[in-house]
This record gives structure tokens, C-alpha cells and sequence, in this order.
């Protein structure tokens, strides 16, 4: 593909990294497209159904070897089923509408000349960002911390399930148990991690390119100047809310069963949980209302500048 200097390259923020050279290299990504199905329902499979297969073979998958089943375990099917296909899926979503968004930026010469070059560079070191092995190292890392987190709550556990058995002396871990803590848990929490690295790159990028000089229009049937296709870039993170979200239904689901759990805590989880959607996808749009503000001060100046009223008798003449 010819290199078109008033284009940059195309902003797929869903490829690149370690984390994809590795998906490619097992074939689980072939040509353009990024196979979502198929990585989905692989993922879904090492994290939920080889436990799922343990347990069966355990008895504790459904039976009476254990008071907490693994299938009907919320935070199982939430985390472990639901959150990591939702979590694939949702990477082809996110990818297209963002690449729309960027591609709209510079097809709707909202930039001035002078602003091109400096967007393509932003762009260029978005996706060198996206590329960054200590990033994914660094999710890796949490990942791990995650699971240990989770291993010592296992092993500190009160009652049986299908993941521990408790005994007068110790508490023992089952297969199941380790399996999930060791693979499935961790790909659970790197895939988030990843995500929100992901989403930090791309809320970096919308303030490099709030700063540059543009040429928005106050008449743009948008009514933000022509910056309204870019407020609408979480419509893509449905999947990816659905996922999270459900997590979160899962472990207060668990609290409320065991009875620790009361309306008022309920309540205060959901305000703290809205709150933070909005932040999340609210915070990287702050930076345009800077635009919005200027744009508006300008028209305001302007219907107020002496110059451009129109003469009385020419108002009558108009009126007419």
C-alpha cells in the first residue's frame, strides 16, 4: 500500500504486542481478520472446561462430593466462561470502531495542514505503545498476582467446594482448583489488564490529538463542531462492560449466599460501579472540551463583535 501523507497508519489497537505474535504463531489468528470465534471458544475452553472436565472426573461438577459445585459456581461461569469469550469477542469491536473513529478524524478535515504530520506521529506512537513488551509483561505480573491472591483465599477457605477440601488438620486444593488458579484466573485477569492498557493507549492518543490545531465548524449538524462522531467510541465497549460487570454481579451474587452481604452495601457497589463506567469512558473525552469551549468563546465573540451586527435599516430592508 502506497503511503498517503495525509493518512497515517491504520489504528488497529487490538494487534501487536507479544500476547498477538503468540496468537499467531499458534495459528489461532490468520490472515486480516483477528478470528474471534474460534479464540474465544478456545480461551473459554482452557479456563472453563478443562475444570469443568476435573470436576466431572472428581464428582464435585454437579454432585453431592461438594456443597459448592463448580456448575453452579457464579463466579466460575462469570469469570472463567462469560467475562473471557465476552473479553475476545468484544477486541474486533473495539478495533473497528476505534480505527473508524481515527480514519473519520482525518477524512473530515477537522485538521489543519500544519496539524497532519503531528497527528500522524501521535498515532505512530500510539501504536508503538501498543507494542510495548514490558506493558504485557507488566499485565503478566498482575495477572500472577491475581492468582496468588486468590490461591491464599482458597487455601484459607471455611467450607468445601469444588475447589478445596477441608479437614480438621489443613485445607486441600483440588485439581480443579489449581488449575484454575494457575491458567484459567490468570488469563481472566491479563486479558483485563491488557484491555485497560489497551484503553489507556487509546485515551492517550485523544489527548494528543485534542492539543493539535483544527478546524471545527459551530454549524456542524453534530452540534460538537464535528467532533461528535468521537463521543460515540463507547458504543464499542458493550461486550467489554457486559463482561466486567458480570464479574462483579458474580462476587456480590457469592456474598449475598452466604449472607454477608446487605442492601445498603449492595447499593453503594452499584453507585461506586456507574460511577466508574463513566469516568472510564468519560475521562478521555475531557480533553476535547477544551475545543468545544474555544469554539464556543469564538462564537460568542463573534456575535458580539460590532462588525458583523447588521444596521437596523438593513434588518428592515432583509426583513423586507
Amino acid at each position: 500500500m502506497v503511503d498517503d501523507p495525509n493518512h497515517p497508519r491504520p489504528f488497529l489497537i487490538a494487534r501487536g504486542g507479544p500476547f498477538y505474535d503468540l496468537q499467531l504463531k499458534a495459528k489461532l489468528i490468520r490472515g486480516k481478520g483477528l478470528n474471534p470465534v474460534v479464540r474465544a471458544l478456545v480461551f473459554v475452553s482452557l479456563a472453563w472446561g478443562v475444570p469443568l472436565i476435573l470436576s466431572v472426573v472428581a464428582g464435585t461438577a454437579l454432585g453431592p462430593l461438594a456443597a459448592r459445585p463448580f456448575l453452579l459456581d457464579p463466579g466460575a461461569w462469570a469469570r472463567f466462561f462469560l467475562a473471557i469469550g465476552l473479553l475476545v469477542l468484544a477486541e474486533t469491536q473495539i478495533e473497528e470502531h476505534l480505527r473508524e473513529s481515527v480514519r473519520q478524524l482525518f477524512d473530515g478535515r477537522l485538521l489543519t495542514p500544519k496539524s497532519l504530520g503531528l497527528a500522524k506521529a501521535a498515532v505512530a506512537r500510539a501504536l508503538r505503545r501498543r507494542n510495548s513488551t514490558p506493558a504485557e509483561l507488566i499485565c503478566l505480573l498482575l495477572a500472577l498476582l491475581a492468582s496468588g491472591v486468590l490461591l491464599m483465599n482458597d487455601q484459607n477457605g471455611t467450607s468445601s467446594s469444588w475447589a478445596t477440601t477441608i479437614n480438621d488438620a489443613s485445607t486441600s486444593l483440588s485439581p480443579a482448583a489449581w488449575w484454575s488458579i494457575i491458567v484459567s484466573n490468570t488469563l481472566f485477569w491479563f486479558l483485563v489488564g491488557r484491555a485497560l492498557w489497551r484503553h489507556i493507549i487509546w485515551s492517550l492518543l485523544l489527548r494528543d490529538l485534542s492539543r493539535l490545531e483544527t478546524r471545527l465548524v459551530a454549524s456542524h449538524p453534530d452540534g460538537h463542531g464535528g467532533l461528535g462522531f468521537i463521543g460515540k467510541y463507547p458504543n464499542a465497549y458493550v461486550l467489554f462492560t457486559v463482561a466486567v460487570s458480570g464479574v462483579i454481579s458474580a462476587a456480590v451474587t457469592h456474598q449475598v449466599l452466604h449472607g454477608t452481604f446487605t442492601v445498603s452495601a449492595l447499593s453503594t457497589i452499584m453507585g461506586l460501579w456507574l460511577a466508574l463506567i463513566f469516568a472510564y469512558f468519560g475521562i478521555p473525552l475531557i480533553c476535547f472540551m477544551r475545543l468545544l469551549s474555544d469554539l464556543k468563546k469564538k462564537l460568542t465573540a463573534g456575535c458580539r463583535d460590532p462588525r458583523n451586527r447588521i444596521p437596523a435599516a438593513g434588518r428592515a430592508e432583509n426583513a423586507g
